[in-house]
């Protein structure tokens, strides 16, 4: 809900949308339903200025889900690189600065998607250090800034100089998406992209702790052909991994 300041000017809301796994799964805009409605999308419309924030899989649920952005927003560049982790519980938040339509889908269910609309006068110049939160008590949570900045902040006067690794990586195709699988030497932030030839087509940044860990990437662009994922780690202090890369052939 909008609040009116002193001035009557209206200040910015934050809105909800809630995962479902009964008669799922899906997005919902109710806080209150505990199933799907037959064919529900998580649609909303909102003002510039808003926020919206996914709880995803909130206790009540079994499955593990995410919100990442199914498509580009000319007019918020910072939009395609949104990818919230997979996650047990938590949420993850965007606030929305340009008007435009939005589309969201949670990676491992392609089913579950629906639209944001933001009308409204733009609120400033989207950059990627807009803020963006995202908090989870699973494995794999995202920081996620719009843009997909989502980089963990380099701290000063660190004595740590060793670079994370990133080993066993594996790629899984998938129709209109791939799984990539690897293991991490330490918590890091892992910028993970899709490329055919040098066009960086699908992304993801998520801040991860040490072990193994499965991402799927999807998008609409990702058809038959020959891809390129490469990978790459970023810890608290500044140190980057090598970067690791794989070819991927999708079959349909």
């Amino acid at each position: 809900m909008a609040i009116s300041s002193a001035d009557g000017a209206r200040a910015a809301a934050d809105h909800g949308l809630y995962a479902r796994d009964a008669g799922g799964p899906c997005y919902s805009a109710s806080a209150s339903a505990t199933t799907c409605a037959t064919g529900e999308t998580g649609d909303l419309a909102i003002a510039t200025g808003d926020s919206v924030t996914w709880h995803i899989n909130p206790p009540s649920a079994a499955a593990a889900h995410n919100a990442a952005a199914e498509e580009p927003q000319p007019a918020d560049p910072n939009w395609a690189g949104f990818a919230s982790a997979f996650t047990s519980n938590g949420s993850a938040t965007y606030t929305f600065t340009q008007p435009g339509v939005y589309k969201y889908v949670c990676q491992a269910h392609a089913t579950m998607k629906g639209t944001i609309t933001v009308t409204g006068d733009p609120v400033g110049t989207p950059t990627a250090t807009a803020t963006a939160t995202a908090t989870a008590t699973a494995t794999a949570t995202a920081t996620t800034q719009p843009g997909g900045g989502g980089q963990t902040p380099a701290p000063g006067g660190t004595s740590d100089t060793t670079r994370p690794t990133l080993r066993s990586l594996k790629l899984k195709a998938l129709k209109h998406a791939t799984r990539v699988t690897f293991r991490l030497s330490e918590k890091a932030t892992v910028t993970i992209h899709v490329k055919r030839g040098k066009k960086v087509l699908k992304s993801a940044s998520l801040q991860l702790r040490k072990g193994i860990h499965r991402v799927t990437l999807r998008s609409a662009k990702l058809r038959k052909g020959r891809y390129t994922v490469d990978i790459r780690a970023r810890d608290a202090a500044g140190n980057r991994s090598k970067l690791a890369a794989k070819s991927l052939r999708l079959r349909r």
